[in-house]
């Protein structure tokens, strides 16, 4: 099925929408850390992945969507802890927006498409993101739309992987530091008295 034409298009989309729309970006988790390799990566290669990131146009995505993403959040903690004061919510978004770091998230990309791809490749889905830039439609080659239908659920599963796994370990830490400091944020709620 991958050498399927309209299969390897629906997978050149999903990675447009993956690096370009930042929709799929990690939205309900955050940051990274560098777990995708323990290897050395080929310096041209680390530096057109970064290069791809950047004129993705990335950076301002994550920018712009971090405080719906803690909201988000946020909103999970009231749900999930009915014991919990409100404040203690409160506490964890403020933290965590002072805390998380756009290049975390940027890393995350960058990483997976060091992993998953040539630096030629790369190179090709950096002329792809000018021309669609320059509101012409891109058309990735035959071997470039391939390779995409063959790597593109692992491509999105890495980032979307990385990003959770950092927003987990950071939303964790905030978590058990305001219950440290702040033990009445969680203590459980009296019940309320019946008449």
């Amino acid at each position: 099925m991958p050498n399927d034409e309209p299969h390897a298009l629906y997978y050149f989309h999903l990675y447009r929408r993956l690096l370009c729309d930042g929709t799929i970006f990690c939205r309900q988790t955050l940051g990274t850390t560098r777990h995708l390799r323990c290897e050395k990566v080929d310096p041209r290669l680390h530096a057109d992945a970064v290069k791809l990131v950047e004129a993705s146009g990335a950076r301002e995505r994550v920018k712009g969507s971090l405080k719906q993403t803690v909201e988000e959040g946020k909103k999970k903690i009231v749900e999930k802890c009915s014991t919990c004061d409100s404040a203690f919510a409160d506490e964890w978004g403020k933290r965590m927006l002072e805390r998380l770091k756009v290049d975390d998230f940027l890393d995350v990309y960058v990483q997976v498409y060091e992993k998953y791809f040539t630096d030629d490749e790369i190179n090709e889905l950096i002329s792809l993101q000018r021309t669609n830039e320059n509101s012409q439609t891109p058309e990735p080659s035959a071997a470039l739309k391939a390779k995409l239908a063959s790597v593109m659920p692992s491509v999105m599963g890495d980032a979307v992987g990385g990003c959770a796994k950092i927003g987990a370990k950071l939303g964790g830490e905030i978590g058990a530091e305001i219950e440290k400091e702040h033990p009445e944020y969680l203590k459980a709620k009296a019940p309320a008295n019946k008449p």
